[in-house]
């Protein structure tokens, strides 16, 4: 009796241990979209561009159900972050809700300081995200305007897919939908 209840406690231990250790692996991700690249407000509705993006990493989980997504992205084959870059990925966290909005910034030599090219809103089944795109100020800051601001939303084709997209992973940082 004692040996069979040794190996029911052996064998669910190591049952235990190897899902944990397999929901912990890394998830290669590859995945390209096509997107609209677009200005906010409706003065600005006539501004918009078909891009492809895409996500080369990987998708770690915790234990806590947090994913975060480390590799690089490429917005019609502008690599993020750039060769000058210290590091040659980005790293950010996977989710919707209030927790969905991450920086991307890297450190860039050329530039000798810190880059923040903008905020990724993405889905937590990694099928649509949104990219605040931040403009670049002279003195080396950056920011973004609600009111005007370059958006890239995928996947779309149209700007009003992609702003449909753009509420939808953004709703909690605005009281009334972007336009």
């Amino acid at each position: 009796m004692k040996r069979k209840t040794f190996f029911i406690l052996f064998g669910s231990t190591l049952l235990f241990i190897g899902l944990i250790i397999w929901y912990r692996l890394p998830k290669e991700l590859n995945n390209t979209y096509e997107g609209v690249l677009f200005n906010l407000g409706t003065e600005n509705s006539a501004t918009e561009k078909i891009v492809n993006v895409e996500l080369n990493g990987k998708v770690q989980r915790s234990l806590f159900g947090y994913k975060t997504y480390k590799g690089t992205i490429v917005i019609d084959g502008e690599v993020i972050p750039p060769l000058t870059a210290r590091y040659a990925e980005v790293e950010f966290k996977v989710g919707s809700g209030y927790s969905n909005g991450n920086t991307i910034q890297f450190i860039d030599d050329d530039l000798d300081g810190n880059y923040i090219f903008g905020t990724i809103y993405i889905s937590d089944d990694l099928s649509a995200l949104t990219i605040a795109i931040n403009e670049q100020l002279e003195l080396g800051g950056s920011q973004w305007d609600s009111g005007d601001g370059l958006v890239l939303s995928a996947p779309a084709t149209t700007r009003k897919a992609a702003l449909n997209i753009t509420n939808e992973l953004m709703k909690h940082q605005s009281l009334d939908p972007f336009e």
